[in-house]
């Protein structure tokens, strides 16, 4: 079992878990999905369990949280093991882990050091809280489970020294065989649409730097750069003040994929050293492939060779991703798709963590 507490609408998590579903049934694994969220979550898949909140927000943060792991805790014995999605900073999960047996927390990021970076009032006690949170909970759990090494090799060094047995295993990002919306043919155009998405424009996405680049260039080329999700003020007066970067706030998926056939490139993070973080393995990075969109970024992504041509890293400068759109303008959505689901099916992922946390509890 998969279980999963969504407080915010995040529809990378949504995309995520439904991919998981897929690909239990592609590999007929015993493995069930379940995402708690509020009931004004607009998907309706089965695996979502929807309840209403209270308004009030204190109420409403109690009550999903609270929620959430009373129903661990009646259900996990149901199962071998059951995975759970870390929440950061959430002395709720710390209590309730105490009375934990069978489960393995799922890390997707280094949470001391993203909180510390964040832009947020507050950082500094949540950052106190996530160490109380991981100190106790990272105590109680039977393992953890990593979508890369270095996120594996931090959450190491935060739990205490015991003697049992305890597993570590990788289950990096992937997609199942529906995802994405391919157009026809290859998207040569006069300009250049230059997709970039993220939730929230957090410092770690760089895009304070990449806007900077934008603003500083002088080349004939012609571009428009497509922010998809929340900007803070600073990067948001920038953008604003240059008529070739479009905004769109935060947009569902549908949407995403819609604005993703017009475009011929997609930017990932370019940041992440200011949460101490050189790879990753993140969803949208496997969002943007599966619509057959060569990506560029600014770091390294752990589930591709070197050598793989629709994943750049490189700096954020706009030139660098003008050569790079020019380079990969003869492909064809399919074809990258086609060459990226090599290392990306979900079905293979998922039976090979399967067998992994069999290998490692046996011994």
């Amino acid at each position: 079992m998969h279980a999963a507490m969504m407080a915010n609408f995040c529809p990378g998590v949504v995309q995520q878990m439904r991919w998981e579903v897929e690909a239990a049934e592609l590999a007929s694994l015993p493995h069930q999905v379940m995402l708690f969220c509020s009931d004004q979550v607009k998907e309706d898949f089965p695996f979502l369990k929807k309840i209403h909140l209270p308004k009030n927000k204190i109420l409403a943060y109690l009550k999903i949280r609270i929620q959430f792991q009373i129903w661990v805790l009646n259900n996990s014995a149901d199962y071998d093991f059951v995975l759970l999605r870390y929440s950061a900073s959430n002395v709720i999960q710390a209590l309730f882990s105490f009375a934990w047996k069978n489960i393995l927390t799922v890390h997707h990021t280094k949470e001391g050091p993203e909180i510390n970076q964040a832009e947020r009032r507050g950082a500094k006690f949540l950052s106190f809280l996530e160490w109380i949170n991981s100190s106790i909970v990272l105590s109680n759990v039977r393992g953890i489970v990593s979508v890369t090494e270095e996120i594996s090799r931090y959450e190491r060094l935060r739990i205490r020294a015991n003697e049992r047995a305890f597993l570590d295993v990788l289950y990096p990002n992937g997609w199942s065989g529906s995802a994405g919306r391919l157009p026809v043919g290859n998207k040569k155009t006069d300009t250049i649409q230059i997709l970039f998405v993220a939730s929230d424009f957090s410092p770690w996405q760089g895009l304070d730097l990449l806007l900077k680049s934008v603003r500083d260039y002088q080349g004939s080329v012609l571009f428009t750069l497509h922010l998809v999700g929340s900007l803070d003020v600073k990067d948001k007066l920038v953008a604003e003040a240059d008529e070739r970067v479009v905004m769109y706030g935060r947009r569902e998926s549908n949407f995403i994929d819609l604005l993703s056939a017009s475009c011929s490139i997609a930017l990932s993070s370019f940041a992440l050293f200011r949460k101490g973080m050189d790879s990753a393995c993140t969803l949208k990075v496997r969002e943007y492939l599966s619509n057959g969109l060569p990506v560029y970024s600014g770091h390294r992504d752990v589930g591709f060779p070197l050598d793989f041509p629709f994943y750049r890293q490189g700096e954020p400068d706009i030139e660098k991703i003008i050569q790079y759109s020019n380079e990969v303008s003869d492909s064809t959505p399919v074809e990258v798709k086609n060459k990226a689901s090599i290392y990306m099916e979900k079905s293979i992922l998922l039976s090979r963590l399967h067998k992994e946390i069999e290998a490692a509890s046996s011994k």
